[in-house]
């Protein structure tokens, strides 16, 4: 599965999904735009199921650009969210790179080191962990939207599982560089 063509592939879907959103007044409209969010929808399963980190905070940053360009101009408080998200995602890809060299990281931790309240299975929650939790509770406060259909719950849904998926291949990352065995189930 070659990760740029999702990618495009992705931008492409969200594209006529958010041209399509801004004109949904019709029946024949209604049912188009739910068929570019299922489109997305899909993108976004088989981008989860590459567990590839960079792909999955991509294509969220992604989602986000789109929903940046499609409420600018209406709803400053959904702009401010999206914003605040985007920061999130920076900081937590900043962190990555940091991760990506074991010794850096390593020395990052010893340097800086951190509570064990402030710890996941003995793994630092840092910036990474932080965004996840923090961008998940903003997309889980977005289902309490009665009239959401369907299908864009389901988007957010997988969103958030893609999300969860990455922070799991990014704690065995963690792990790796700080030689730490995790235990099976992480979320204890």
């Amino acid at each position: 599965m070659d990760s740029n063509k999702l990618l495009k592939d992705l931008e492409k879907v969200v594209t006529r999904y958010y041209q399509r959103l801004a004109n949904v007044n019709q029946t024949d409209e209604m049912r188009k735009y739910l068929n570019h969010v299922n489109n997305t929808t899909e993108v976004l399963r088989q981008v989860g199921e590459s567990k590839n980190i960079t792909d999955i905070v991509a294509c969220e940053k992604a989602v986000l650009d789109y929903e940046l360009k499609l409420y600018g101009k209406d709803n400053p408080y959904a702009v401010k969210d999206i914003k605040k998200a985007t920061n999130e995602i920076n900081r937590a890809l900043k962190t990555f790179e940091f991760l990506q060299n074991n010794n850096l990281y390593k020395s990052i931790v010893v340097v800086f080191p951190v509570s064990q309240i402030y710890r996941k299975s003995g793994i630092p929650k840092d910036a990474f962990h932080f965004f996840v939790k923090e961008h998940c509770k903003r997309l889980n406060k977005r289902l309490e939207n009665v009239g959401l259909p369907t299908e864009k719950y389901t988007q957010i849904e997988v969103r958030c599982f893609n999300l969860q998926i990455a922070l799991d291949e990014y704690m065995k990352l963690q792990a790796q560089a700080l030689d730490i065995t995790l235990p099976e189930d992480t979320d204890k």
